[in-house]
Parts: C-alpha cells; sequence; structure tokens
C-alpha cells in the first residue's frame, strides 16, 4: 500500500526552566577627595543592568554593573547633605540546563535589597543583593504529519493543534535626553544631590520591521541652594523607532522598558545663573510579538488489515488562555521610628515595584509583589537634619480569567505609574502607589505529533482467534474510533451495523454489535 504524506513545520518555542537566583555584590565606596567626610548615610540607591552574557553548556555567565547614587551628611560646620555616585561591576554565573549559545536569552536584573555599614570617614561599605532572572527560548519547527493518501483508504483522525508563538523577541537600547528647566518658584542650583526616574509606557504602533514606541520619563531630581534643598519634577516625553525583524501590525505585541543608566549636570543660562539641568537616560526594551496559530494535522491512524508503523515525537506548544492590563493602587503609610527624630518637610517620595510570585487560583491569576518605599525629610535635629524613613508594602493583584485551565502559569510584569505622598503628622506621611500589571496566562504542554507513517503489508493482522461477532458495551471514555481501532475494523462499518452516526458520543453500557473483518486484498 503506497502512501502519501503531507507534512507541514510546526514552530517552536520552548521556555526553558526559568532560573531566578540572588548574588551578593559587596563594595567599597571611596569618598572622593573634593567631597567632605562622612558623618550620617542618609539613603542608598542602586540601578543594576546586564552588560554581557556568555554562554557555556548549561550556563549562562551574566556579567553587570550597579549604578550607586549616596546620599550622606557632611562634615562641616554647617550641616550639608552631599552626594555620591559610584559605579561597581558584578560577575555571576547561573545554571541553566539544556542552555545552548544560539538559543534568545533574555535576564532582567533588580536591586532588592541594600545595606551599607560607614567603615570610616572616607569609606562606606554596601552590600546590594541583586535578583537575575533568566528567560530562556529554545526555537525551532517540527516536520508534521499533516494528511494522508493511500491507494486503499485507510483510517485516519485529524485534530487542530492550537499554538501561542513567539515570532519575534528582540532586545534594544536608546537613550533619551533634554534640558530640564528649574520651575520660576525654585531658586537656582548649586549641587544636584539625585535624580530619581520613573518609565511611564504609552502608545505601542507596529507596523512591518518596526515598532513606534512612545512614552514618557518623570525624573524628580533632588538638589541643593545656599544649603537648603529643593525638589523639581519634569516629565520627558519620547517616540522611539525600534527596528524589529518580522514583526507586523496583525501580532500580539509588547514592550517592557528597563532603565540601566541615566547622568545629569547643571547648566547656565545666557547669564549665567544655574537654572537647569541636563538630563541622559539610558533605555533597554524587549520587544516580543506573538502569533495565534492553528495546525490541521493527523492525530492517530492504523490500518484494519496491516500492521502500521507510526513515528511520533513530543513537542512543547504554548497557548494564551488570557492576557490583561491593569492597574493596581496602594494606599498605606510610613512611620518614622522612635529612634528617628520626627519630620518637619518631606522633600521626596521614591519607590520600586517588584513581583515575587505569580500562580494560579482557581479563574483568578494572582501576583504577589512589594513595593520599596522611602521617604527622604527633614527633621529639627541640629546634629543631622536630614533622615530617610523606609518600608516594603507588599501587594496582591488578582485578575479574573475566563476559565481554569489546569497547569497554565502566570507570566508577568509591573511598573510603576505614579507616586504621591501627604504629610500626616511629624512621625507619619499617607503614600499612594499606582502600579500597571500586564499578566498573561500561558498553558505550555507536551504534545504528541506524528512525523512518519508506514504500512506493511507484509505482516498482516491475526484475525482468526476473533469472533465473528463482538457484542460490546461502551464506557463514557470510550469513542468510537478507539474501539474501531482495538477490533481492528472502521468507525464506518460499526455505525452501519448499529445504525448509529460515526460522531455520535456513546453513552455508558451502550451496546454495540462489532462483526469481524476480512481483510481487504491490494
Amino acid at each position: 500500500m503506497s502512501l502519501e504524506l503531507d507534512t507541514l513545520n510546526i514552530q517552536i518555542n520552548e521556555p526553558l526552566k526559568a532560573a531566578n537566583i540572588r548574588t551578593v555584590v559587596d563594595t567599597d565606596i571611596i569618598v572622593p577627595d573634593s567631597k567632605p567626610d562622612v558623618l550620617n548615610v542618609l539613603q542608598v540607591n542602586a540601578i543594576s543592568s546586564v552588560t554581557e552574557k556568555y554562554i557555556q553548556k548549561d550556563h549562562v555567565t551574566v556579567s553587570g554593573v550597579i549604578d550607586y547614587t549616596i546620599l550622606y551628611s557632611g562634615d562641616e560646620e554647617q550641616i550639608h547633605v552631599k552626594s555620591i555616585n559610584f559605579k561597581t561591576p558584578f560577575s555571576q554565573q547561573i545554571e541553566v540546563e539544556g542552555v545552548e549559545d544560539d538559543m534568545f536569552n533574555y535576564v532582567k536584573s533588580d536591586v532588592r535589597h541594600i545595606e551599607y555599614h560607614i567603615q570610616n570617614s572616607r569609606k562606606i561599605n554596601v552590600k546590594s543583593v541583586v535578583s537575575l532572572e533568566t528567560n530562556i527560548i529554545r526555537s525551532g519547527v517540527a516536520p508534521v504529519v499533516a494528511g494522508i493518501s493511500s491507494s486503499s483508504s485507510i483510517p485516519v483522525k485529524n485534530e487542530v493543534i492550537k499554538a501561542f508563538n513567539l515570532a519575534v523577541c528582540c532586545e534594544n537600547n536608546f537613550d533619551i535626553e533634554d534640558n530640564l528647566r528649574v520651575p520660576g518658584s525654585n531658586p537656582n542650583i548649586d549641587d544636584i544631590l539625585k535624580s530619581d526616574i520613573r518609565l511611564e509606557s504609552g502608545e505601542l504602533k507596529v507596523v512591518n520591521n518596526k515598532v513606534i514606541a512612545k512614552g514618557s520619563a518623570v525624573v524628580n531630581t533632588l538638589y541643593t541652594c545656599d544649603d537648603d534643598i529643593y525638589y523639581m519634577e519634569n516629565e520627558i516625553p519620547f517616540t522611539e523607532v525600534i527596528d524589529v525583524d518580522g514583526i507586523t501590525p496583525d501580532m500580539h505585541s509588547d514592550i517592557d522598558y528597563d532603565i540601566t543608566g541615566a547622568a545629569y549636570e547643571v547648566e547656565s543660562d545666557e547669564n549665567g545663573d544655574k537654572n537647569g539641568v541636563y538630563v541622559k537616560i539610558s533605555i533597554s526594551c524587549l520587544v516580543r510579538a506573538y502569533e495565534d496559530e492553528q495546525y490541521d494535522v493527523v492525530a492517530d491512524v492504523y490500518s484494519p488489515d496491516y500492521e502500521v508503523n507510526v513515528q511520533r515525537k513530543s513537542i512543547n506548544v504554548s497557548e494564551i488562555i488570557d492576557t490583561s492590563n491593569s492597574t493596581c493602587a496602594i494606599n498605606d503609610s510610613i512611620e518614622v521610628s522612635s529612634a528617628m527624630p520626627p519630620m518637619t518637610k518631606i522633600y521626596n517620595f521614591i519607590s520600586s515595584p517588584y513581583i515575587e510570585n505569580s500562580y494560579i487560583e482557581g479563574t483568578t491569576a494572582v501576583v504577589e509583589g512589594f513595593v520599596n518605599a522611602q521617604i527622604l525629610y527633614l527633621s529639627d535635629s541640629e546634629a543631622s537634619p536630614v533622615y530617610c524613613a523606609k518600608k516594603n508594602i507588599p501587594f496582591v493583584h488578582r485578575t479574573e480569567i475566563s476559565k481554569s485551565v489546569p497547569g497554565a502559569t502566570v507570566s508577568a510584569t509591573v511598573h510603576e505609574e505614579h507616586g504621591s505622598y501627604s504629610f500626616k503628622s511629624p512621625s507619619e506621611a499617607d503614600v499612594r502607589i499606582s502600579l500597571r500589571l500586564n499578566v498573561n496566562v500561558i498553558k505550555n504542554q507536551q504534545t504528541d505529533v506524528i512525523t512518519d507513517v508506514e504500512v506493511n503489508e507484509d505482516l498482516p493482522i491475526d484475525k482468526s482467534s476473533q469472533p465473528g461477532i463482538v457484542i460490546y458495551f461502551a464506557e463514557e471514555s470510550d469513542t468510537l474510533w478507539d474501539i474501531a481501532k482495538r477490533y481492528h475494523t472502521t468507525t464506518a462499518e460499526i455505525a452501519q451495523v448499529n445504525k448509529i452516526d460515526e460522531d455520535e458520543q456513546l453513552k455508558n453500557r451502550q451496546q454495540l454489535l462489532i462483526p469481524k473483518r476480512r481483510v481487504d486484498k491490494i
């Protein structure tokens, strides 16, 4: 029996088991000669970024940089707040079984925790806990039997495989820059202490092989003038055209931003007044685009008369179950500990959200995390008038999904949309934080597909011991296909004898007559 097999290629995007590790980066920060001695550390902020990834067998070596900004009180007669900017490298090997050099790999880094210790007036020891999360995808195609033509008809069962394929995934880096002006109500700048930056994503437009990403960077700048501290907020809108080979408007696309660095310097106007700040922000973005695919393939095949060799292969396919883009509002308060002086004025408030866990609970996608919130404030203490109050604020975000799917996983990203504060009392400040979460519920499953079929006419099925007719009582799990295959006949013959439709769902204990089928001679 000659067979002609029609084949098609199924795109495979198999995510390797993600590795999420924490590593401690220990560094000594030396106070520059141009800065006064350290009396008290007020605040330590850090941004981590990945600069290089090197793949070896079953390992990914990640190199990166932590960019620190340290605010401290100096030792001059009048208490001054000063800042130090310092970069320190780090490197970490991550074990990822099965990783190979040609796989797409993306590593996200975050500084989750910072501890510091003043070793002496010119040296500060800082220990940072850096989270490194790997996302590695093995891509390829699998040839699959999609149809069978033969000189004699053989039973063939078809099925549709639904897949949500990652069609495009690429990293890109770009810079945005601007000249920020001091508000008219504020004095000029003596020294910039720090700038906190929050990215707000906007419209994402896709054209062939390009994405047009719109958003804005909200820059909160803390600076000094005449021994006092001032604060200003500016917004820098941006539109970035990013080349992305293979992307099309009909794909499901998203973009994830990370700030990898920032530089700023004081600018003077034509009169010599220092009333401006030049800011350059380095941004890394990850663009992903997905395609909904449907593949019509052969799920099973047999011959009622001859032995059939069916070769199968197990492949991984992903299906997106649900997706959402929603906000999470956090209202909480930050209290000043009893060991710290009370507040008289709040200088600024910064917050950074992190995801700790995500999972499915019934028909709900649950994302758990925390927001690291810090308030820099002025006290009436003569010894050290500036302090920082901190709090990790937990959050739980729940999103209803269309259906419960066993084995589904949750992929989520979080960004701060807005943060504000209000002075409640000398010992407490209310904070309000708006988070935006992108949540995808994905089912990854192993599916067996047929890669080759061969009918062996030299091996007819021995039916000598099979009775002329079998009385069979069906079970609820039975299908006409399974019964026909078991007794070496066809669904058409069983349906004809029992006067039922071939696609009829069988009832429990339903009686079926199954006649013995003779071997067809080809």
